[in-house]
């Protein structure tokens, strides 16, 4: 037995020094690779000028199948008595066909899967290329219909955005053989995560904003959004999705507003997702702040200097935004709540309301608690408190 010819998968069977006293009929050799003997093909040598005997195994006849082939050799003579003389082995593999994927534009959008040198396993009735990502099993797994190129190659254009994940992808081909039979080829091929930071600027106390910078971003398939969840509740329940914008340096902004978040205190959560070039959402990187609402006051004056009347003021609420109504509940200390009266409070201005309260109307001395109830745009309500006092009278006497 020669050597396997690489390139198309053959090999050369010899029959020489035969010696048959009656003569040759001819000279039968059967090749079969598989133990049950399934691709078993019986050749008939031919003659050659030297006297030696000839055949040419060719992978085509046995399925085109890899591993150790079985050959036999069987004198037929001039009795017709067929006689089995000979036998050996050779190994045999497919030539260099060749399945590899290419991002041909380098923006992991597209990648070409290509079935190369296939032109060995003779005619080829279909190629089909199965893809699918690794994360999540097999659940974008799509079957594409080859394209062929010529007799040897078969191409065809795999859009990420059909799959819509990042990662490492299988690609399985299936060739399907004039005979029936399938063969297959196997490689990978990988789309990448985009990375990005994530920077934070300090809390600006008199808005009650924050500033969040993205940059250096990278995503091979280009940028489509950059989206921002912020909250500040462990149920998400003020959660919100803000759109980066770009900036000219390239660089992706928001600002977080209290506002958007029922201006809670407290530690915001801030994630970062990307949305690329393939329709792809990923989250790439997180962080926090620690919010503070702005500095608003609230302050109860006895402008007159007589403990009649004292003035409650509530100042700088326009932080807030749109507010509804502000309610104060004014009582004394003394004899708990059996004084407490609700006044409205009067618009002033957008971020000041007012109103008098007379203590005649409570006609108790000491601690006074004032509680301002702020009702949002939203329905919900925010809280100020503060305390005042009314002096008890003291005199002298002499008897």
């Amino acid at each position: 037995v020669e050597k396997q010819n690489g390139s198309n998968g053959t090999a050369e069977v010899t029959i020489s020094n035969i010696q048959s006293k009656s003569g040759i009929n001819s000279v039968l050799v059967p090749v079969w690779s598989q133990g049950n003997q399934s691709d078993l093909v019986w050749y008939t040598a031919q003659k050659q000028s030297n006297g030696s005997y000839k055949i040419t195994i060719d992978m085509g006849n046995h399925n085109y199948n890899e591993g150790i082939y079985r050959i036999a050799c069987y004198i037929v003579d001039g009795n017709g008595i067929q006689t089995g003389i000979a036998s050996t082995t050779c190994e045999m593999k497919l030539p260099n066909t060749y399945l590899n994927v290419k991002d041909t534009a380098g923006t992991e959008k597209e990648f070409q899967v290509t079935l190369g040198n296939a032109s060995a396993y003779g005619n080829i009735r279909q190629v089909q290329f199965a893809v699918w990502s690794v994360q999540g099993g097999q659940d974008d797994l799509i079957w594409y219909g080859a394209e062929k190129k010529n007799a040897g190659t078969w191409t065809k254009t795999v859009k990420i955005k059909d799959h819509r994940t990042l990662g490492t992808y299988n690609v399985h081909a299936y060739i399907t053989l004039a005979n029936g039979s399938v063969k297959t080829k196997t490689t990978t091929f990988n789309v990448s995560r985009p990375t990005a930071k994530l920077t934070v600027d300090t809390q600006d106390k008199g808005k009650g904003t924050a500033e969040v910078t993205i940059s250096n971003i990278q995503s091979k398939s280009g940028i489509s959004a950059v989206l921002i969840p912020v909250w500040s509740q462990g149920n998400q329940s003020d959660l919100v999705w803000y759109t980066a914008q770009k900036q000219s340096n390239g660089t992706y902004k928001i600002t977080i507003d209290m506002g958007n978040h029922n201006y809670n205190e407290g530690t915001y959560q801030i994630a970062c997702y990307i949305l690329d070039g393939n329709g792809i959402q990923t989250g790439i990187t997180s962080g926090s702040c620690q919010m503070k609402a702005p500095n608003i006051y609230l302050e109860a004056k006895d402008a007159a200097g007589t403990e009649k009347e004292f003035q409650i003021s509530l100042t700088n609420a326009g932080v807030y935004g749109d507010i509804r109504q502000v309610q104060f509940a004014v009582w004394s200390v003394q004899g708990g709540q059996d004084d407490l009266i609700w006044y409205g409070a009067e618009k002033k201005n957008a971020g000041t309301w007012t109103k008098t309260v007379k203590i005649k109307d409570h006609k108790t001395l000491g601690t006074y608690n004032v509680h301002a109830y702020i009702t949002l745009a939203n329905g919900s309500v925010k809280t100020k408190t503060t305390t005042f006092n009314v002096s008890r009278p003291t005199a002298k006497l002499t008897v």
